[in-house]
C-alpha cells in the first residue's frame, strides 16, 4: 500500500519497537531495512546508507546471507544515486556473489540486472550484456520488479550502443510499467534514467519535467 510519509514514520517506529522487543536479530534487521528504504525514497541518502551499513554488519554476523545480499543491493543503489557507478558495481558484484549460494533466485536476478545497469552507464557494454544474460536465465513470470529492472538495464545498454530509438522505447516502457506498481524506488530510478538519457541528448525541458516527477515521489512511500 502507498502511505504519506507522515503516516509511515510512526508506523515504522512502532515496528522497530516491536522488533526490538521480540529479541529477534532478523526482525530488527528487517525493520531497519524498511527504515532505510524510506530514507532513500525521501532522498536522505546519508541516513539510508548508515542504516543499510548497520544491518549489513548485523546480517553478516548472524549469517543471514539472503538479507545480507539485499542490504548490499540497497547500498549499491545509494552509491549509484550519488553518481558513483564504480562503487555501485563493486557492491552489486558482492551481492551477486553472496546471493548465488542462497537459492533466492529473484534477488539474484535483480542483482544481475542492477549490475548490468551500473556497467552500462560506464560504457562497458559487453560486460553489461553478460550480466543481463545471467538475469535472463533467472527471471520468472511472478517477478514483475525483475522484469521492469531488466528492461531498464537493457535501455541503458542500448543507449551506450548508440541505439537511441530503441533505448528510449525501453526506458519509457519501463517507466510506464512501474508507474502502476508501488515500487517507489524503482519508479524514481526509471524517471532518473529516462531523464538522464534525454538530458544527454539535449532534450532539457523534457528531462526537467521528469526530474520534477521524481522529486514528487519523496512525498509517498511503499511500506510492505
Amino acid at each position: 500500500m502507498r502511505l504519506e510519509l507522515e503516516q509511515a514514520e510512526p508506523l515504522l517506529h512502532k515496528a522497530l519497537e516491536l522488533a526490538e522487543g521480540s529479541g529477534s536479530v532478523r526482525a530488527q534487521g528487517g525493520a531497519k531495512m524498511t527504515l532505510g528504504m524510506l530514507r532513500q525514497v525521501q532522498g536522505r541518502l546519508d541516513e539510508a546508507e548508515t542504516v543499510y551499513e548497520e544491518v549489513r554488519s548485523v546480517f553478516a554476523e548472524v549469517g543471514a546471507l539472503a538479507l545480507l545480499g539485499a542490504a548490499l543491493t540497497r547500498l549499491a543503489l545509494v552509491a549509484y544515486e550519488r553518481g558513483d557507478a564504480k562503487r555501485a558495481e563493486k557492491l552489486a558484484r558482492e551481492a551477486v556473489r553472496i546471493q548465488s549460494g542462497t537459492g533466492e533466485l529473484n534477488q539474484l536476478c535483480d542483482s544481475y540486472s542492477s549490475l548490468a545497469l551500473y556497467l552500462a552507464v560506464q560504457g562497458r557494454v559487453e560486460e553489461a550484456e553478460t550480466a543481463l544474460a545471467k538475469s535472463d536465465e533467472l527471471i520468472t513470470v511472478d517477478d514483475p520488479m525483475g522484469r521492469m529492472l531488466r528492461q531498464l538495464a537493457l535501455g541503458r545498454i542500448r543507449a551506450a550502443e548508440g541505439r537511441d530509438e530503441e533505448a528510449e522505447e525501453l526506458l519509457l516502457g519501463s517507466l510506464q510499467a512501474v508507474e502502476s506498481s508501488d515500487f517507489r524506488l524503482l519508479e524514481r530510478e526509471a524517471l532518473r534514467q529516462l531523464g538522464q538519457f534525454l538530458r544527454e541528448r539535449g532534450r532539457l525541458e523534457e528531462a526537467a519535467e521528469l526530474d520534477e516527477r521524481a522529486a514528487e515521489l519523496t512525498s509517498t512511500a511503499r511500506i510492505a
